[in-house]
């Protein structure tokens, strides 16, 4: 099935997506240190965390950037096999493995940005739900309609 231009559009939204959460993912696995808006929520400098607090904060900063980061692999793999190949509930499915994911978390971020002093980065979840948002809508541009004889 060749893919109509609004589900092309569809798709790089998102991979768009997916991307940019594959991007987040490592950058929290990856690293030895919280990210600056964690320690401005604390409210205290890294070292001065005693090392088992640390060592539990960085275990749970990086099990969420596996989280990130399967969620993207997940809605990659559905995009690429699925959806490019016109499959109806492909798109379905990229929306609810990203949406499982960026629903809590946007929850999490916001709890955390009005009881703390830290600032994360609520922009990016936004980005994602307007991404995800307009890619629902025009991967189902036209579906379920049957073609008009002349």
């Amino acid at each position: 099935m060749i893919m109509t231009l609004q589900r092309k559009i569809a798709f790089f939204c998102y991979l768009a997506v997916s991307i940019i959460l594959t991007g987040m993912g490592a950058r929290m696995y990856f690293v030895d240190k919280l990210m600056p808006y964690h320690l401005d929520a604390l409210g205290v400098p890294f070292e001065s965390i005693p090392s088992g607090a640390r060592f539990m904060l960085l275990s749970f900063m990086h099990g969420v950037g596996i989280g990130a980061m399967s969620t993207a692999a997940a809605a990659t793999i559905l995009l690429f096999a699925p959806f490019r190949a016109g499959r109806r509930w492909a798109g379905w499915a990229v929306n609810c493995v990203l949406l499982m994911f960026f629903i809590p978390m946007t929850l999490l971020i916001n709890d955390v940005s009005q009881n703390t002093a830290g600032n994360p980065p609520l922009w990016s979840m936004f980005f994602a739900f307007v991404m995800i948002g307009l890619a629902t809508v025009l991967s189902n541009i036209g579906l379920g309609r049957k073609p008009v004889k002349a």
